[in-house]
């Protein structure tokens, strides 16, 4: 069996610097994050080794703690508790993020309504809407359409569109033409992380030319789960796995060739523990 490793799997730029930032700030005493660092719960253990402690809020932190700030970034009140608490604020918020968080700012400001295109439920969007006020967040088309026929806001409203870093361009795409029609003062900002969209990408390609996928990563990440839904949508068979354990031969017998992918939130060593025991399960079905 062939087996090909996309060039783009693993961490990307933003979850790099937070995992780097990570060990420094552990390295210098013991330290709390809010939430995991990276949707990665190995890498999460592997900080946490290290002395990074986590915390689901403010309120868990110590007075004068340091505290980290995850990648995927917090709204404004948390930056405000943190800071009545005397906290030494680690800010890991992905630039990509950060930038999302000042244009629907500079929204309000203007008196434009944001739209965020992206998951409710994502920490990332979440942060979002807490760094300004009214934030609508829409997830998909159907949502889109259902909104604009409600006029819940007159058809002069002036719209700033931006989209979760790690959309599936189509999708965003399809949610932005429908808001177009009804809303014709509508600006929009391209947020989604090139390197998500390198990923995406690579892994059609991929899916286009080979037997089988093997999706890499922490079901938590909703980027690693879009990946796993891009190859299914065009390859017959897709394997999602977090750990080399999760990869078994077995669900590949018969593929000829096999392409790897994994989230940007995977870390290189778990990437190298899959393709490490794929190697040794393949020498020993052929032995």
């Amino acid at each position: 069996m062939r087996v090909i490793v996309a060039k783009t799997a693993g961490f990307c730029y933003g979850v790099k610097r937070a995992v780097d930032i990570a060990e420094r700030t552990a390295a210098e005493g013991e330290c709390w994050c809010l939430g995991e660092l990276i949707h990665n719960r190995f890498e999460t253990e592997r900080l946490c080794g290290m002395g990074m402690r986590i915390a689901s809020s403010p309120d868990e932190v110590p007075e004068g703690a340091a505290v980290i700030i995850r990648s995927h970034g917090v709204g404004d009140s948390v930056y405000r508790s943190l800071e009545a608490k005397k906290c030494r604020i680690v800010d890991a918020t992905c630039p990509n993020v950060s930038r999302i968080h000042r244009l629907v700012r500079e929204a309000q400001a203007a008196g434009r309504q944001s739209v965020v295109i992206g998951d409710h439920r994502h920490p990332e969007v979440q942060g979002i809407c807490g760094s300004a006020e009214n934030v609508l967040v829409f997830q998909d088309e159907e949502e889109v359409r259902s909104w604009t026929r409600s006029r819940i806001l007159p058809e002069d409203t002036p719209l700033t569109v931006v989209f979760q870093t790690t959309e599936v361009r189509n999708n965003a795409k399809k949610c932005v033409e429908i808001l177009k029609k009804v809303y014709t003062n509508t600006e929009l900002f391209d947020t989604i992380c090139e390197a998500t969209f390198s990923r995406q990408k690579e892994a059609v390609e991929l899916a286009a030319i080979c037997d089988a996928m093997l999706v890499v990563g922490d079901r938590s990440s909703a980027n690693t789960r879009r990946l796993a839904e891009i190859c299914r949508s065009i390859c017959p068979k897709v394997i999602f796995a977090e750990t080399a354990s999760e990869s078994d031969l077995s669900d590949l017998l018969g593929v000829r060739t096999l392409g790897v992918t994994a989230g940007a939130s995977t870390p290189a060593w778990i990437i190298e523990e899959v393709c490490s025991k794929m190697t040794e399960e393949i020498k020993n079905e052929v032995n």
